[in-house]
């Protein structure tokens, strides 16, 4: 499956589970086979931007972790910006 430049290596997808897809979690899932594609909890833009422990946390990722989606949400649309400029410098 493709989505844009990026090719999966399969159809299933892990969707954010608030308190469950963590790295830890999402790297067994992997190791178990078969994910194309997985989703980070939901992220405060702000939190992210100001490099809160619990926000990096949820972003905590490794190359092992890829493809990997960031969920973020906020209300301010340059702090979305910026939050969406960091989770692609650490790979989503």
């Amino acid at each position: 499956m493709r989505i844009g430049p990026i090719e999966l290596s399969s159809a299933l997808f892990v969707s954010p589970l608030a308190g469950y897809t963590n790295l830890p979690m999402r790297r067994i899932v992997r190791e178990l086979g078969g994910l194309g594609w997985a989703t980070t909890n939901l992220v405060n833009a702000r939190s992210l931007i100001e490099q809160n422990r619990t926000a990096l946390k949820l972003v905590a990722s490794s190359p092992a972790d890829r493809p990997l989606a960031i969920q973020l949400f906020g209300a301010v649309p340059e702090e979305m910006r910026d939050a969406a400029i960091i989770c692609q410098e650490l790979g989503a």
